[in-house]
């Protein structure tokens, strides 16, 4: 998938993770999403922020604050952005689908899987479905498995292999894990919601490796 094709992929993603929004009550809007420490208001609020990119001084100002964490970085980032957006990042996300602004440090294939994975964190667990583009999920999965410092996923799971039932997808050797492509994206990006829908015997690896217990 080139880029031109995955700016429409996004594009499309983002109309429909607005339409879901906009059906969503006031207390769903509040609901914890699969990405630790956010609701859905902060998971929408960081996909209108990528339209909207933060100027140099405020990156450097949220860097001083994190402590010059990444990560902490984007977290305090993106829940200002979501307390100024709130609801309103639903009609931002329809009204500049097309959007191709990169915030600074990142780029065109991170945001296509940025924008797939949080359309489930936010989808999931609200029990509401949004459909996944499978290729564009392989390619996000083989981009997190191969750029190291992402999510780490390479070294997390080593020893293990990964493949995907409805695209062609695979990584690693080792006892196997399968299942469709948009669950194994969410189990790389450290998220074990994806866990239900996937088998083989690598699977209890894929539990303890994700810290789940009970």
């Amino acid at each position: 998938m080139d880029e031109q094709q995955a700016w429409r992929v996004i594009a499309a993603q983002r109309v429909a993770i607005a339409d879901l929004l906009d059906g969503l009550t006031a207390e769903q809007w509040a609901a914890p999403s699969l990405c630790a420490g956010w609701t859905v208001t902060d998971v929408a609020g960081h996909l209108a922020a990528v339209l909207r990119p933060a100027p140099a001084g405020a990156m450097v100002s949220a860097a001083l604050r994190a402590r010059g964490r990444l990560h902490g970085m984007i977290d305090l980032l993106s829940r200002e952005a979501a307390a100024e957006y709130g609801t309103r990042s639903a009609a931002m996300l329809r009204d500049e689908a097309g959007n191709t602004a990169l915030p600074r440090l990142t780029n065109w294939r991170n945001i296509l899987f940025d924008t797939q994975i949080h359309a489930q964190d936010i989808a999931r667990p609200l029990e509401l479905e949004l459909p996944m583009d499978t290729a564009a999920a392989a390619q996000g999965a083989e981009r997190i498995w191969r750029v190291g410092h992402l999510f780490g996923a390479r070294k997390r799971f080593a020893g293990m292999r990964f493949a995907a039932t409805d695209v062609d997808w695979s990584a690693g050797d080792g006892p196997v894990v399968r299942g469709p492509i948009a669950d194994l994206l969410l189990v790389l990006s450290g998220r074990p919601a994806g866990l239900s829908g996937l088998d083989g015997a690598g699977v209890p690896l894929a539990v303890a490796r994700l810290g789940v217990t009970g």
